[in-house]
């Protein structure tokens, strides 16, 4: 082969490299820039005139630990459940996809197993990304339709916790939400519930804190 193709197969070669992995490379980019370590905040908050506590939970995680910070956080749920259980009660979720002008009311029955089964399914699907989902544990003689306005409410308004957790028959709450972005996903978890309970969510959330930290 003359010099000249040999030019041209190495000109071929270098506009291969700088035009089709443009993407790829600004995903290596933002990867090394955010590094792999899996990033928990958490803000807690007490409400003294309602003897509640607030949980806020964040857990940023590369993409490649999505389902591991998935895992946790139904095993974190799933271990509450179990930790206030009383026996008389029932498990509920309420959710609004994008678009729909009415939330969708699911009762879910007294089994802590269906509640983690559903929260499996539920946190990463793709119609309820950027979304809340509001899980309640309520009194068992209380239909969700008489906590939850099947109307009017809204799960992603700023106040719809608050609004929920006031009727005495809800024992507590979740909100779940999660957000996927090029190099991470980023997972918020709210919880509220009677102030007593605050050690037990302490320690479930120093265990996820824990696990997310050991290497893998």
């Amino acid at each position: 082969m003359n010099n000249g193709g040999c030019l041209r197969l190495g000109l071929a070669a270098l506009s291969l490299v700088v035009t089709l992995p443009l993407t790829t490379i600004q995903t290596i980019v933002r990867r090394w820039r955010r590094g792999s370590d899996c990033l928990v905040t958490v803000k807690r908050r007490l409400d003294r005139e309602n003897d509640t506590l607030r949980f806020e939970l964040d857990i940023d995680v590369p993409l490649d630990q999505e389902l591991v910070a998935r895992r946790e956080i139904v095993d974190c749920l799933v271990r509450l459940a179990e930790s206030l259980s009383a026996g008389d009660e029932h498990y509920h979720l309420a959710f609004r996809e994008a678009g729909e002008s009415e939330p969708h009311l699911i009762p879910l029955g007294p089994l802590i197993q269906t509640f983690g089964e559903r929260l499996i399914h539920t946190l990463g699907r793709a119609s309820l990304e950027r979304r809340t989902c509001l899980w309640l544990c309520a009194d068992r003689r209380r239909a969700i339709v008489d906590l939850i306005d099947p109307i009017n409410f809204d799960p992603e308004s700023s106040e719809a916790d608050e609004a929920v957790m006031v009727d005495p028959a809800v024992n507590w709450l979740v909100l779940t939400s999660f957000a996927r972005r090029s190099v991470n996903i980023l997972q918020r978890t709210v919880v509220v519930l009677p102030a007593p309970a605050d050690a037990t969510m302490t320690a479930l959330i120093t265990r996820i804190k824990n696990r997310l930290a050991a290497p893998r």
